[in-house]
């Protein structure tokens, strides 16, 4: 069974599926089809362009009891490490065999070298191309340097072989971010037809700044993918799997390729606002009045997006909102260590001095002997004084005597329960801020999208196609993928007051227009089609 398959001469496969569409899942679907024609001597390969996205695909295989030494899941930029530079870089001495590979900062080493006048494109170019070569005649390769280095190395006819013939399958996500040494590689194998390739993407959602620096950008139209896509199997899923119907039916504007389909149905109630003021701390609280008055009951579960161009565009009201960044770790600070450090002195009725000599610890063990227990609170294996005595006796190989001051030792552990609890953290992790660049790929029920001025927000909402697809930069894209991260409500706001032009554009794109009921002020322009929310607050 595994020969026939693998003796098949197919064409890449494509698959153009939109926000939503349940990308991932296909992917770890068609990966698990592929397991039992896998041959022991060659690799199954997933490579994505973040370590949040492989941890995804790894831990979903893992779930379905997929262990094997031969698949492959991590980022592009490791893939092409260890399958094409690190076996063939030394050896065809394109690299010289000792090499670090890291962030090498090009951008700074070209400032450097300038002498103060102005360099044209070209000029900055080909500096930036010396600067790299001598960084990696000395083997110190940037990290975007790796995928030069594997393109170059793809086009020795043995290089392309044998990696034809090392990888069976080969699956790619977020195709459309795909640069033109990326291209080249894939290309290579593509033609080589010993791989069989599936791809997933949505053009919809290339960020050209994120994914080509220092790069030629190519318009929408000229995409690689678009390149890619001409010589493999397309497939089209329109299935939307996310959001309401009328959150798709908003989004669908702005899709030049394919149209979605909502799964979900309609809600019912308008699903997609603008929040018609300019001061930061206003467009917050109203934006969670009306995520509290679409969710009723369920408030407490939704989560919270606040996205913007700027990472940094929320951070005066972060604390004043409860908002935590995107994807932040759980920091203890030394109070808290030291609360814990004190649980252990109450316990054993010792001074952290008497206790290291009694149970010859130096200081690095029993700071670490504090930090397992924060993490035996925080995972509720620890809950009252006795947990903590069983806790230090296994820990010491030794009986510990229960403690005397019982109240002071549980107000302590509930100090540290409220700090690093799952249920602190999981109301921290309700309200996240985030840029909009590092918000690809997660989903949110309520989002906020905030522009910076008019000038964005314009461009944000263009819905012309020809316009669309000859932008060369990212701005209008970048608006999609932040209109696509909600499940049930999207808000939009701007840090400068509404002209007329917009304000009729939002009238034609059927968003809801929100005013506070003491201003009372009308929605203007003749085609405003917007229903005007009116929100009292206490």
């Amino acid at each position: 069974m595994a020969k026939q398959d693998s003796s098949k001469r197919r064409r890449a496969t494509v698959v153009i599926a939109g926000a939503g569409a349940g990308k991932t899942t296909a992917m770890v679907g068609r990966i698990l089809e592929k397991l039992p024609h896998l041959q022991p001597s060659r690799v199954l390969a997933a490579i994505t362009y973040t370590n949040s996205a492989s941890d995804i695909i790894r831990t979903s295989l893992e779930k379905h009891g997929v262990f094997m030494n031969n698949i492959f899941v991590g980022t592009i930029h490791a893939f092409f490490h260890r399958f094409i530079v690190q076996p063939y870089a030394a050896v065809l001495k394109v690299l010289p065999e000792d090499i670090c590979i890291g962030p090498f900062d090009v951008e700074s080493a070209m400032r450097q070298s300038r002498t103060g006048k102005k360099l044209d494109k070209q000029a900055v170019s080909k500096a930036r191309s010396r600067i790299t070569s001598a960084m990696l005649a000395k083997g110190h390769v940037p990290f975007d340097g790796v995928l030069t280095v594997a393109r170059d190395l793809v086009k020795f006819p043995d290089v392309r072989r044998h990696l034809g013939q090392r990888i069976q399958y080969l699956f790619i996500d977020e195709l459309q971010d795909m640069n033109k040494c990326q291209y080249d590689v894939f290309d290579h194998v593509r033609k080589e037809k010993r791989t069989e390739i599936f791809a997933v993407g949505d053009p919809e959602q290339y960020i050209s700044g994120f994914a080509i620096r220092g790069m030629p950008k190519p318009a929408f139209s000229n995409l690689y993918f678009f390149r890619f896509l001409k010589s493999s199997e397309r497939i089209d899923e329109a299935d939307n799997h996310r959001s309401c119907g009328e959150l798709v039916q908003f989004t669908n504007r702005f899709r030049t390729e394919v149209q979605q389909a909502p799964r979900r149905g309609m809600a019912g109630t308008p699903s997609v606002y603008f929040i018609n003021k300019t001061a930061l701390r206003d467009i917050v609280r109203i934006f969670q009045s009306l995520a509290r008055e679409r969710a009723g009951i369920d408030h407490q579960t939704w989560r919270h997006l606040y996205l913007s161009f700027e990472n940094k565009q929320y951070s005066q009201v972060m604390g004043e909102f409860g908002m935590v960044h995107l994807n932040a770790e759980l920091l203890l600070p030394g109070s808290i260590m030291s609360k814990a450090e004190k649980l252990i002195e109450e316990i054993s009725g010792m001074s952290r001095r008497a206790f290291c000599q009694k149970y010859m610890m130096d200081h690095f063990k029993y700071r670490l002997l504090s930090f397992e227990l924060l993490k035996s609170i925080r995972s509720s294996a620890i809950n009252r004084a006795d947990d903590i005595t069983t806790f230090l006796s296994k820990a010491v190989n030794g009986a510990l005597a229960g403690p005397a001051k019982l109240a002071e030792i549980d107000k302590c552990l509930v100090e540290i329960q409220n700090t690093v609890g799952e249920r602190f953290l999981a109301v921290q992790q309700r309200h996240q801020c985030s840029s909009i660049h590092r918000a690809k790929g997660h989903e949110a029920e309520a989002v906020l999208v905030l522009a910076k001025n008019l000038s964005e927000l314009n461009a944000w909402l263009t819905t012309d196609i020809a316009a669309r697809k000859a932008a060369k930069v990212d701005t209008h894209r970048i608006g999609y993928v932040a209109f696509t991260r909600p499940r049930e409500l999207l808000s939009i706001a701007c840090l400068q007051p509404l002209d007329d032009p917009t304000l009729d554009l939002l009238g034609e794109l059927g968003v809801s227009l929100t005013e506070e009921r003491d201003e009372g002020k009308p929605c203007s322009g003749p085609h405003v089609r917007a229903q005007l929310e009116l929100l009292r607050w206490p």
